[in-house]
């Protein structure tokens, strides 16, 4: 994490609270390091590694956690999918027995939603954090809330 980097800048720049920076830092590092544990315990065990959404926001969290990120489109948010891969990730989600595909945002929903319909799935929202969906949650609530929407999805006890 870069917390200690830029909490050690700080402190150089305000040294009156330098203390206050490096505490805040390591909470932080805790923080995250709670959180990367609780998603490493919390999709360890699940039926399905596969998830389906609309773009390719989340490899991270699929590299990070050993999870198959399968995007509708590629990495550009305002990409249109070709037809040829509509059916290929229609055909992927019957192979694979997904039963929820997500969008990372509302815009999004409509070309997600028209998929799920063609494939009998569910849709919901794996927020990516770009969007600022709800400006009152933080990066841990909103990941934690994305863990446990991934938990749903892909069956994890």
């Amino acid at each position: 994490l870069l917390a200690e980097p830029v909490a050690e800048q700080l402190a150089e720049i305000d040294p009156d609270n330098a203390d206050e920076y490096r505490a805040n830092a390591e909470q932080l590092i805790a923080d995250m390091e709670a959180l990367d544990g609780d998603f490493h315990e919390g999709l360890a065990q699940c039926e399905s590694d596969t998830f389906v959404v609309s773009h390719e926001a989340f490899g991270y969290l699929a590299n990070a956690y050993d999870l198959d990120q399968q995007g509708i489109a590629g990495l550009e948010i305002d990409t249109e999918p070709s037809p040829r891969r509509v059916a290929e990730v229609t055909a992927l989600i019957e192979e694979a027995g997904v039963s929820l595909i997500f969008a990372t945002s509302e815009a999004e929903m409509s070309v997600t939603g028209a998929l799920a319909e063609e494939a009998g799935v569910d849709v919901d929202i794996l927020d990516a954090g770009a969007t600022q969906l709800d400006e009152n949650v933080d990066y841990e609530a909103l990941m934690r809330t994305n863990l446990d929407t991934l938990q749903n999805a892909l069956d994890c006890r």
